[in-house]
Parts: structure tokens; sequence; C-alpha cells
């Protein structure tokens, strides 16, 4: 196929999709010097095409060589600015890097760039969510969903962040709009316990921890948390044997 297509291209350009189409189709095969050779080809034909920069972007990424997979993906914005995804992965990488200041700038000028996008605001709010930055991930995480109000992980998302910041009642509200709206992170549930521990439902929060622990390999923590629940309603020989199960269990 690439013998054919670089023979093609000798004698007149094969159309920027179809050489694309081979670059991918090498990739998914994990074969990089493939795909290089292919995208080089591209790139002589089509310079100014920024779905090629980000087609050999993604071939860096899957080598691991960040560096140039960032030059890539700066290079395709550069020349194709509608390329949402290179905005996108461009932003995910620097994140995973941990060059938030960067990734800040390049989620900034993406949601400018594309206003009506739900996954770039949602996604932004949760690197915030991660560097604790919760104010901020609440703005983008409430632009994410007044853009698609059916979202149900996004709701569940800015439920943590509104606990986060002191509001357990308004959390618990929005946790269970989540769960009626479709399914969520498994891992929300614990969270949607801790909100209504805040919120003064201690004995909802109670039965979700107990619901939890019953599950294969639960996490330690959850002994802790029943016991701040059990120690709050005044159950005080439970609180004590949670709290004996979270010290022997988090020591090993």
């Amino acid at each position: 196929m690439i013998a054919l297509l670089l023979f093609l291209a000798a004698a007149e350009p094969v159309p920027v999709e179809t050489m694309l189409s081979a670059a991918d189709n090498a990739m998914r095969q994990n074969k990089p010097e493939r795909a290089r050779l292919m995208l080089d080809e591209a790139r002589k034909s089509y310079p100014k095409d920024g779905r090629v920069d980000f087609m050999a972007a993604m071939s860096y990424a899957q080598q691991e060589k960040d560096e140039e997979a960032i030059t890539a993906y700066r290079a395709a914005i550069v020349k194709t600015p509608t390329l949402r995804h290179a905005y996108l992965q461009l932003a995910m990488l620097l994140d995973v890097l941990e060059r938030y200041d960067q990734s800040d700038e390049v989620y900034r000028e993406a949601t400018k760039q594309f206003p009506k996008d739900a996954e770039l605001f949602y996604e932004w709010g949760t690197t915030l969510i991660l560097r604790k930055r919760f104010k901020e991930a609440e703005v983008a995480l409430r632009t994410a969903l007044a853009i698609s109000p059916r979202d149900a992980q996004t709701m569940a998302d800015l439920a943590f962040v509104e606990y986060k910041l002191g509001k357990p009642k308004d959390a618990v509200k929005r946790y269970e709009l989540a769960y009626k709206t479709g399914t969520v992170d498994k891992e929300m549930r614990r969270h949607y316990a801790d909100a209504l521990a805040g919120a003064g439902e201690l004995d909802n929060a109670e039965a979700i921890y107990t619901e939890l622990l019953a599950a294969a390999s639960p996490d330690a923590d959850l002994w802790y948390r029943r016991g701040k629940v059990r120690a709050a309603k005044g159950d005080k020989a439970g609180a004590a044997a949670d709290n004996a199960e979270w010290e022997k269990r988090k020591k090993k």
C-alpha cells in the first residue's frame, strides 16, 4: 500500500486524506516507521495542512516522544486553527507532563476558539480538580453543563467540586440528579456518601459506606469514613470497631 502511494506521489499528489489514512493504519499496526514515511511524504505535498502535523503528533505521542509531539500539535494548531482535537490532545499531554501553566493556556485558547464545546470545558475542569483549584473547576464544569445539560458525569464531577467548596447540600442534590440522568464513575458513589455525611444525612451515608465495604477489595479509608459517621450518630461501639479496622488495614 505505502509503496503504491509513494509511486503515485512521484507522478501527482495523492489526496491528503488517503495519505493520512495510510499513516493511521500503520500506527494502528504499531509500525511507526511506516507511518513516519507516509507523513513525511504528506508534509512535502501538503505543507500547510495542519492535519498532517496532527497525525504526526499522534504518532510521536504513541512512541512517547513528548517534545516532538508537542511541537507537532502546536504546528497543527497554527496551520489549521479549527482542529479542536489538536488543542485537546496537546492540553492533555501537557497535563500528563505536569506543565500546567502551558496546558491552561491551551485550554484557554481552545475554549475561546470553540466556546460551545462541552468536552473542552469538561477536561479543563477535571484537571483543575486534580490540582485542587476548585473555584476555577466549578466555573469550567458549570460551563460544560450549560452546553451539555444531560451529561451525568459532568454533573457528578461538579457535585464533587461543590462538596469541596463547602456546599454539601447542593452536592447531594446534584449527585442525585446525576444518578437519575445516567451512568457515572463508580468512584462517585463514595463521594456521594461523603456529601450526604456533610449534609447531615448520616443514615444514608452509613448505608452507602456499608454497601461499598461489602464489595471486593474495599478501600481502607471507607472504614475511617463510616467510623466518623457512626461516631456522629452516637454509635461508639461501631465507630471504635471501624477505627480499629482502619488502623489495621492502613498499616498493610
